[in-house]
């Protein structure tokens, strides 16, 4: 694992050493994914796909770093495509958090362009967009993801690791596996992990309660909807609802907005701490719903558009 910290205290291991960075993720409305996984990931090669077309329009690429989103199975993925090709993963990715569309990084804000983009499915089809900004990125690439059956392996936003350095998140990766590591110890001590969470992140909790109703419905790529949650414990009577886009977008109280993005909105199994995604919500689940603050980010002095790095 390649780290900020590392190469700051003189050791030799740094992105700096390495002339392309580029993240391997997970297109997909959940949904979808789930009833592909099995399809997908069954064979080694399928992981590592998305990468081989970029290989010719890239020089040096021989030493690629792949960096991370730290939620949900885009997590994972990066870690399997790093270990496929021998090359290290970054301890930093680019949004602290999960978000649906590929414009929404920090690397945008650097003017970091998410092309060259690979795509790949389980067919053995394989599409590499160039486009003159992110947005026409994201709107292509959705098309193209929702016709190989709304999920598709996909490798973008290559940069050099000196850029990396200044657009990326730190430390992200040493976040979750300390969240891991919390999560785990609550549960030798029987502890509550919903607190220990809440002080590791300096969140809150914003409700606990029951599902009462869930509505989905995949509209262009996406997985949207709504759940409805009545309160329990502490928060008895309280009528609460989430909408979602493939991720937890705003929290509702009584009928008025309490909590939105870029804040984190966490639904999490009381007894465990262990997160529930939106495509895994059932009906008359208990669940307290924790919130955590975003990272402050701003633009760079001296935003550029989209360039090639």
């Amino acid at each position: 694992m390649v780290s900020w910290h590392r190469e700051q205290r003189g050791s030799r291991t740094s992105c700096l050493h390495h002339p392309r960075v580029v993240v391997p993720v997970n297109q997909k409305a959940p949904s979808f994914h789930n009833q592909k996984t099995g399809t997908v990931y069954r064979r080694p090669s399928r992981r590592s796909v998305a990468i081989t077309p970029m290989y010719g329009c890239l020089r040096n690429s021989s030493r690629m770093s792949c960096f991370m989103r730290p939620i949900g199975v885009n997590s994972m993925i990066p870690m399997v495509v790093a270990a496929s090709l021998g090359v290290p993963i970054v301890d930093a990715d680019g949004m602290g958090r999960a978000f649906p569309e590929i414009q929404m990084v920090t690397p945008t804000l650097h003017g970091v362009s998410a092309t060259p983009m690979a795509l790949a499915d389980e067919k053995g089809n394989q599409v590499l967009l160039e486009t003159p900004d992110n947005f026409w990125t994201e709107r292509l690439a959705r098309t193209v993801t929702i016709q190989m059956g709304c999920s598709a392996c996909i490798a973008l936003y290559v940069m050099q690791g000196t850029i990396a350095k200044k657009a990326l998140i730190p430390g992200t990766l040493s976040l979750a596996r300390e969240i891991g590591h919390t999560l785990l110890t609550c549960r030798a001590q029987k502890r509550d992990p919903i607190e220990a969470l809440t002080t590791l992140l300096h969140g809150r909790r914003l409700c606990e309660g029951k599902i009462i109703d869930v509505r989905r419905r995949t509209e262009r790529g996406f997985a949207r909807g709504e759940l409805d949650i009545v309160g329990t414990g502490r928060n008895v009577g309280a009528q609460c609802r989430i909408s979602f886009r493939n991720e937890n977008l705003v929290f509702w109280r009584d009928g008025r907005p309490e909590v939105t993005v870029p804040d984190l909105i966490t639904v999490v199994d009381e007894q465990t701490g262990l997160p529930i995604t939106t495509d895994w919500m059932r009906l008359t689940r208990l669940l307290p719903v924790p919130n955590r603050p975003r990272r402050p980010m701003s633009p760079p002095a001296s935003s550029t558009p989209c360039r090639r790095c």
